[in-house]
């Protein structure tokens, strides 16, 4: 889904919300939505102001060092296989992953439990 809304004037924002396969699907599968997403986001028009919502299903992990453009320390956890395709892609398309960026209480941090682990 894609939204373009005028912010004010000649100002736009386009709006794209995005939800990728899990992890039980092959790379293949998954590089087929990073490359329609490619798509979305070179449609753009380069002034706009440009949002990516959904759900990677990816854990980008606490080592933010790697990825200084695309991340910032205020991540928890471990990275998981679909971390290594989401960071590559934001660092090629010059995207933050912005819940990185925004200090918060640690339970707010995480959207999803283990229902066994409480992990």
């Amino acid at each position: 889904m894609v939204l373009h809304i005028n912010l004010s004037g000649d100002q736009y924002a386009t709006i794209t919300s995005a939800y990728t396969q899990t992890m039980t699907h092959t790379d293949e599968i998954k590089e087929l939505f990073y490359e329609d997403l490619r798509r979305i986001i070179r449609g753009v028009p380069h002034q706009d102001k440009l949002i990516v919502l959904g759900d990677c299903n990816a854990h980008v992990g606490a080592n933010s060092d790697p990825w200084s453009r695309v991340l910032s320390h205020h991540n928890i956890g471990r990275s998981n296989s679909n971390s290594q395709l989401l960071l590559s892609k934001c660092a090629k398309f010059n995207l933050t992953v912005i819940n990185t960026v925004f200090q918060q209480v640690k339970n707010y941090k995480t959207t999803w439990m283990h229902p066994r682990s409480k992990h």
